[in-house]
């Protein structure tokens, strides 16, 4: 369709909903360079337009092709690196250090792997003020159940979703992007036909194809980190059932390979959703609390786990491993990341539940109380017990009390005569 505009003919470029319809990137003809595909690969699908831009953005600067870039010598590749990185902080621009991390992780994909020291990072790489660190705020235990019953009633599904999304992140720690990518498969026996609870979720760095039970995190792969076990506890996994029941209830029929969140937008229903939506579900549940949106995000609610884990007392060093974290030196060598049974143990130390420490503190001395009564009652009871059965020694029969009478009645008359 074409519209009149001033004289000229305008393309329509929107679809039946109103939205822009999709068009070719214009980092694109990059991908035809099999090296820079191997790149685009290696990210996940929410951040891998944003990371092409970059490398496209340093090539252009450079006035490189992908295949020139990666014949230059280690010399002159540092030398360009170095070079585009003092432009953007000359241009004042945010993306320095991720446009950074990109190229170098071109080069070591594609076997050109460069590095450089400590003191020449700090050099080109200034990192100005952390804006998001300065105002980021770690949600509470108490401010993650107010934010997941807070949700605006827009429909049972949409209030249900963002309850369960709220707690999932909250109680398995992952990142946004790894949520999105759960499967109906991953929960189907966990939660049918009752809740088993903890549930464990399996994170891997890249999900084979046809393979549905587990989760991906491609960061991971950054910390040599090939998989990782974490958790949901019961109030995001009874939150997560009655959200999948009320997407039954309107019909969906599960598949194995069905994404467990999805988006009910118009005209993208029932389709994966998106990272990004996902932080805006996020703010909208801290907004409806009187936490400013601007402030937090989906990982937040990351950090928040780790809160919840070091508060609970369990080791630093199990609570970054259920976080999918590399641990350092030897400690990564002896952490057996096999043994489930004993991170599940760890992963239950952690305080989950809606009530609080200190009201847990208080029931557990009410408990130890009743117990103490309980005692000294059996105790007061036992030695009534024993009383009884002295005291039957001293009882007397009917025929004994009738003998004893007459002998009284004896001893009265003698007294007379």
């Amino acid at each position: 369709m074409a519209k009149m505009h001033e004289g000229r003919v305008e393309v329509d470029n929107r679809d039946e909903y109103g939205w822009f319809k999709k068009g070719q990137h214009s980092y694109a003809p990059l991908l035809r360079c099999k090296a820079v595909d191997l790149l685009s690969k290696s990210y996940p699908v929410s951040s891998r337009a944003g990371n092409l831009y970059q490398l496209k953005w340093f090539l252009e600067y450079n006035s490189l092709s992908p295949e020139e870039f990666l014949s230059l010598d280690e010399k002159e590749v540092k030398k360009a690196i170095v070079s585009a990185c003092l432009a953007k902080n000359g241009e004042g621009k945010t993306s320095t250090r991720r446009m950074f991390y990109v190229v170098m992780r071109f080069l070591a994909l594609n076997g050109e792997p460069v590095d450089f020291t400590r003191q020449e990072r700090k050099i080109f790489l200034k990192r100005g003020v952390r804006k998001k660190i300065a105002k980021q705020y770690i949600p509470t235990k108490e401010d993650i159940y107010r934010m997941a019953d807070s949700f605006p009633n827009k429909g049972e599904l949409q209030r249900k979703r963002g309850e369960a999304l709220i707690l999932c992140l909250w109680q398995s720690g992952v990142r946004g992007g790894c949520l999105c990518s759960w499967t109906w498969t991953i929960f189907k026996n966990q939660l049918y036909p009752t809740v088993k609870t903890p549930i464990p979720i399996k994170v891997v760095a890249e999900r084979p194809e046809g393979v549905y039970d587990v989760a991906v995190d491609t960061k991971i792969s950054a910390y040599d980190v090939s998989y990782y076990f974490t958790f949901i506890h019961e109030e995001a996994a009874k939150a997560l059932k009655d959200y999948l029941d009320e997407r039954m209830k309107r019909g969906w029929q599960p598949k194995d390979e069905d994404p467990v969140f999805v988006t009910e937008a118009v005209n993208r229903r029932g389709t994966t959703l998106k990272p990004a939506l996902l932080t805006e579900i996020v703010k909208t549940g801290a907004k409806q609390i009187g936490i400013d949106p601007d402030s937090i995000w989906t990982h937040c609610l990351r950090k928040a786990f780790r809160k919840t884990l070091y508060a609970s007392g369990v080791d630093p060093d199990i609570a970054e491993a259920l976080m999918g974290h590399k641990l350092n030196a030897s400690r990564g060598s002896y952490f057996d990341y096999h043994d489930l049974s004993f991170t599940k143990r760890e992963y239950m130390r952690g305080f989950w539940s809606r009530i609080s420490l200190d009201r847990v503190k208080e029931l557990e001395e009410s408990v130890a109380k009743v117990k103490t009564y309980e005692k000294r009652i059996e105790e007061l009871e036992q030695k009534n017990l024993e009383l009884k059965h002295r005291l039957n020694g001293y009882v007397l029969s009917d025929s004994q009390v009738q003998d004893l009478l007459k002998r009284i009645e004896r001893l009265e008359k003698k007294a007379e005569d």
